[in-house]
């Protein structure tokens, strides 16, 4: 459940941020700022808590590239109105995408205690 929230909650920032562009609502910034702070808060403790598997870092990987290009293309073409209201937010889950995936490498994966036990053991298993 940790992977799939994980890989799933920068395109929920998008969705939100997309959705907030029709409201107009009074201090709507500071409303954006907090949901997107604890939204990165939950998106890196999920983080935390999944392994760092192929696929996992595969589809973080993608989703780096995603963002790292819809973000060079909001900076040098200006003439898509859509991407200029989200360069700052594409920027800034670009590089929340790198804590991430660096948070993810860390994490390895578990071994079963029988494969550890009789890996290590594998002469005295037999006897």
């Amino acid at each position: 459940m940790n992977k799939i929230v994980g890989i799933l909650l920068p395109y929920l920032i998008i969705i939100f941020i997309s959705i907030m562009q029709f409201v107009t609502i009074p201090q709507k910034l500071v409303f954006e700022a907090l949901v997107i702070g604890i939204t990165i808060g939950l998106w890196f403790l999920c983080l935390q808590k999944s392994e760092g598997t192929v696929m996992m870092k595969l589809g973080m990987i993608l989703s780096l590239v995603i963002f790292a290009v819809a973000t060079i293309l909001g900076i040098s073409n200006l003439h898509l109105d859509i991407l200029t209201d989200f360069t700052p937010i594409l920027a800034l889950i670009s590089g929340c995408e790198c804590i991430g995936l660096y948070i993810v490498s860390q994490n390895k994966t578990t071994l079963s205690m029988s494969y550890k036990y009789s890996y290590k053991n594998k002469r005295r298993r037999y006897f």
